[in-house]
């Protein structure tokens, strides 16, 4: 019956998780270390869903984001691969209700455009070399009356 299995839901030590069709399994507590959050409610019984036949529980959301968000609930460090999306991992701890997290990735999304504000600004580099960080643009002081200006990626 639905009652049973919310019940064994809210009972239960560990868990597989079935994230868009990617499978996790972890601990009631892992999922629970960042309270109140999403998980509060799944394993409170709060929500209506169903464990699946295999006796995992679906959530409707992209599961390789999912990943940083479960080490972090594990580890409380956060570990983003390079080739993922810092805003996509932000909406899925939204989603998930984990503040923490969402806290920590604001503050990182934040620096990193306070860092490319920063890259457009000119910065002094050794021998009267003058360029912005991405050294599309340069203007060298050969000597006092003569300034080269180059753009275009310096080799």
């Amino acid at each position: 019956s639905i009652l049973r299995t919310h019940l064994r839901l809210i009972t239960i030590t560990m868990l597989r998780l079935n994230i868009g069709g990617v499978f996790y399994t972890t601990s009631r507590s892992t999922l629970l270390s960042h309270s109140p959050n999403y998980f509060s409610g799944l394993l409170s019984g709060q929500f209506r869903d169903t464990p699946e036949p295999d006796g995992a529980v679906f959530i409707d959301r992209n599961g390789e984001h999912f990943a940083p968000i479960l080490e972090f609930l594990r580890t409380n460090e956060l570990s983003i691969p390079l080739v993922m999306s810092v805003e996509k991992v932000l909406q899925e701890a939204r989603f998930y209700s984990i503040d923490p997290l969402v806290q920590l990735l604001e503050g990182q999304l934040n620096d990193r455009e306070q860092q490319e504000q920063t890259s457009r600004e000119p910065t002094i580099r050794q021998d009267g070399l003058y360029t912005n960080n991405d050294t599309s643009t340069s203007i060298c002081f050969i000597s006092a009356d003569q300034i080269v200006i180059a753009t275009g990626m310096l080799q």
